[in-house]
């Protein structure tokens, strides 16, 4: 009997990504040489324009008090700035940006259930089974973290998962499929049949397996047919009785070990270092790419006429399809069925 058993179940996946960013100059060279500098609504817009979603609030480095600072070129100087514009104003951020998304999974566990022994005697004869299991659960609120993942906590390449495989489970469908698989094949052996005609046995049903001893006759197995008779007329309450007897090669059960997912991914960088790009008042700083991740700025006040347009950008990264898409493993077991022959003897 080949029995094709699909086993869905999903990945509720979390990637974090850290981002760090730090002013390059030294303060005492700032007080010389003044730069645009972002605030703290530049840096939020960019942490979370790319979809992801913040872990915490951004932890932001400020610029010194107001006070008497060293300046790079040798003296002092006093710096003065209000407390407000020093909480709004950043030369460092670290943030971490998370995302969430939901991964199936399809496993498809071909068995074949076979009597080896009795394959040999009879021929091979065959039959299709279909099975499923699905132990998926809710997905929603889970991608914009309004809700706990369910399952049990695992790693997968860099990322957090959550797996709702349930080997118990898997298991018990696994071991019902075989049994139903060896009733099939003992089915097919139950062709030969015993009848007998008892005094009334009104508790007699169908599932029930019955051993017959006669002086004639020895034989046992499952009630095929039960009919009861009685008759006022002639006084008598009698049940026929038709057994269905296994007769084949004696198999034991055999084991089987289920294979494991073998689905992995690689660990990935999870820290972005962010750079700055300060366009000097010569216009000699050459004009950062599309895809420069980090501060962009110029020297103040502004005396070039090639200045940077301020900005500060981050790319989140890309999510590989691999990592999105279903995943789908299918795997090949042969079990031997567990195989008994059944009493039936006649004698003349």
């Amino acid at each position: 009997v080949n029995v094709s058993l699909e086993y869905t179940y999903q990945f509720f996946r979390e990637r974090y990504q850290d981002y760090s960013w730090s002013y390059p100059r030294p303060f005492s060279e700032y007080l010389e040489q003044n730069t645009s500098l972002p605030n703290n609504d530049v840096i939020n817009q960019a942490a979370t324009a790319g979809g992801w979603t913040l872990e915490g609030p951004i932890d932001f480095d400020r610029l010194p008090a107001s006070g008497e600072y060293d300046l790079a070129s040798g003296g002092t100087t006093n710096w003065v700035i209000s407390e407000e514009t020093r909480q709004y104003i950043a030369i460092g951020a670290d943030f971490t940006l998370r995302k969430r998304w939901v991964q199936d999974v399809k496993q498809t566990f071909n068995l074949t259930v076979q009597s080896t022994p009795n394959i040999a005697r009879y021929d091979l004869l065959t039959e299709e089974v279909q099975a499923a299991l699905d132990t998926s659960q809710d997905e929603e609120g889970f991608d914009d973290f309004g809700a706990t993942p369910p399952g049990t906590e695992i790693t997968l390449g860099s990322d957090t998962a959550w797996t709702t495989f349930s080997s118990a489970d898997l298991t018990a469908a696994v071991d019902a499929a075989i049994a139903q698989a060896q009733v099939i094949i003992l089915d097919s052996f139950r062709q030969n049949s015993v009848s007998f005609q008892t005094l009334l046995q009104p508790e007699l049903e169908r599932f029930h397996f019955v051993r017959l001893e006669a002086d004639s006759v020895t034989g046992q197995g499952k009630c095929r047919r039960v009919t009861h008779r009685i008759s006022l007329d002639q006084g008598s309450a009698t049940s026929e009785v038709e057994l269905a007897v296994f007769r084949g090669e004696v198999s034991s059960a055999g084991s089987y070990s289920l294979p494991s997912l073998s689905y992995s991914e690689a660990p990935r960088v999870t820290q972005t270092t962010l750079g700055t790009a300060i366009q000097k008042n010569d216009g000699s700083v050459a004009t950062p790419a599309e895809d420069f991740e980090g501060y962009v700025g110029n020297e103040l006040p502004i005396a070039t006429s090639n200045p940077f347009d301020e900005r500060f950008a981050i790319k989140t990264p890309d999510i590989a399809d691999t990592s999105r898409n279903a995943i789908e493993e299918a795997y090949q077991l042969t079990v031997e069925a567990d195989m008994f022959n059944q009493a039936l003897s006649v004698s003349l």
